[in-house]
């Protein structure tokens, strides 16, 4: 081929999204695979499913490893100890003609916002974290995982929701209509579905999290305190990575499903933060930050144009 092609790769605990896109921006496929990291699955089980989604989506848009100009690999932990190294050494064995590059997921989600230039991202999805880039280097603040640091995460909003709904209904706490809307999301009465949160683990638990907003929706004021719970430790998380940037603006842009209503936790956030910080919802998703990371090894700088012409074109 003549012209450059790129890859782009968002690789999450449930889920990872690859691109192929044209050096204008245009992509030429997108698929959805189940999750990569590393972490959850095992590292070798990670590098397996890698190796088997990149030649699944290659082989549906009828093109060869070779002909990958360059790829981002964004993965989540793929920086935790030697993931980074047996991930860079096993996808260069599956592109060996491509310019790689392998690093943490926190530049999709940077990128998709603000293209390759310095800023933010804060992540809360099933988990949270933030980081901030300034240059080549990433600093990171909280997503020290679900067992010690999972602060304005999907999974602490569910967590706290089910522990309100079982002491209201054990007499320890008080009354809340949580109770009521889990007993009808899983069958009345909902404390006999326990063994299945146990089993679901983090993803299970983080699955509430839509039931305690709809909870606050109503009025509810045990919901209300959660949610505003939650929305104080994204806040706090923003306020450390604005330290990293003392006399600039700062901009930081919100990934994860917290976020997809933008009329509750942006919203509400955009009222407590101090000035000098600039909340971003990004229209395109990570995977686009994973190609313009890519681009970015040959020296071709995205932008609106490339990310314009990869959203016209991602419903093929």
């Amino acid at each position: 081929m003549n012209q450059n092609i790129f890859m782009g790769i968002d690789g999450g605990g449930t889920k990872t999204d690859i691109a192929i896109v044209s050096d204008s921006g245009k992509a030429i496929a997108k698929k959805s695979f189940a999750g990569s990291n590393p972490n959850d699955s095992g590292l070798d089980n990670a590098c397996q499913s890698l190796q088997n989604y990149i030649k699944d989506i290659l082989s549906g848009s009828e093109l060869s490893e070779t002909d990958i100009t360059a790829c981002f690999a964004g993965i989540s932990g793929a920086s935790t100890g030697r993931n980074l190294i047996k991930l860079n050494d096993f996808l260069h064995i599956v592109l060996p003609q491509t310019l790689l590059k392998i690093g943490s997921d926190a530049h999709n989600c940077i990128s998709c916002g603000i293209y390759h230039n310095n800023g933010c991202c804060m992540i809360a999805g099933t988990g949270s974290s933030a980081f901030a880039r300034k240059g080549e280097k990433l600093f990171q603040c909280g997503g020290w995982g679900y067992l010690v640091d999972d602060a304005g995460s999907g999974f602490s909003i569910g967590r706290d929701g089910l522990c309100a709904a079982f002491r209201a209904r054990d007499g320890r706490g008080e009354k809340t209509v949580l109770a009521k809307l889990l007993d009808e999301r899983y069958g009345a009465p909902f404390s006999m579905k326990l063994d299945e949160f146990y089993k679901g683990g983090k993803s299970a638990v983080a699955a509430v999290a839509p039931i305690v907003f709809m909870a606050r929706s109503l009025g509810d004021t045990v919901a209300v305190a959660i949610i505003d719970k939650a929305v104080d430790e994204i806040k706090l998380h923003i306020s450390v990575l604005k330290s990293y940037f003392p006399d600039e603006e700062c901009r930081v842009v919100l990934c994860g499903g917290m976020f997809r209503d933008k009329d509750v936790i942006p919203v509400m956030l955009q009222k407590l933060i101090g000035e000098g910080i600039e909340l971003i919802n990004p229209i395109a998703p990570p995977v686009f930050g994973a190609v313009a990371e890519a681009m970015n090894i040959t020296g071709i700088k995205a932008g609106k144009r490339e990310e314009e012409a990869f959203m016209n074109s991602i419903s093929i």
